[in-house]
């Protein structure tokens, strides 16, 4: 989670909304990124205005983890993989949950509640070691 209010994307991310997500995309994967492993990262695919911005992830995520290997970092449509549809649906329901919007009744209700139940806590910001289920609130200023 990233609160786009303590965001300055003038100051840090020229003024670069697409930048300014990369970089936090990049905070996210890296670390999770462990020494001494070889990593395939596919994400859902992004029409970006430059081309590259996976490659320069992936180069930038070599270059900041020295002792793994990260392979491939591809876009790929969530129509294709049943795994990034699982994760935009748990991605909505954790957003929805965070701003309040899914109203009684919904099937995202449904979800955060059935995600919750099965968690046994309230979907909330977890610390960085938390196994299995995180969410991470990402802080422009530094730390989680």
């Amino acid at each position: 989670m990233v609160d786009r209010a303590k965001v300055d994307l003038v100051k840090f991310h020229n003024a670069d909304g697409e930048l300014g997500f990369y970089k936090f995309y990049y905070q996210l994967l890296h670390h999770w990124i462990l020494d001494q492993n070889d990593y395939t990262i596919f994400c859902d695919l992004k029409r970006n205005r430059e081309q590259d911005r996976l490659h320069v992830l992936q180069k930038v995520l070599n270059r900041s983890n020295l002792t793994s290997d990260i392979s491939t970092v591809q876009g790929i449509e969530s129509k294709q993989s049943v795994l990034i549809q699982a994760v935009d649906v748990l991605t909505g329901a954790i957003a929805a949950k965070f701003n309040q919007s899914a109203a009684a009744g919904t099937a995202k209700r449904g979800i955060i509640e059935r995600i919750e139940s099965k968690i046994r806590h309230p979907i909330r910001h977890t610390p960085m070691g938390e196994r299995k289920f995180n969410i991470f609130e990402i802080q422009p200023g530094g730390g989680w």
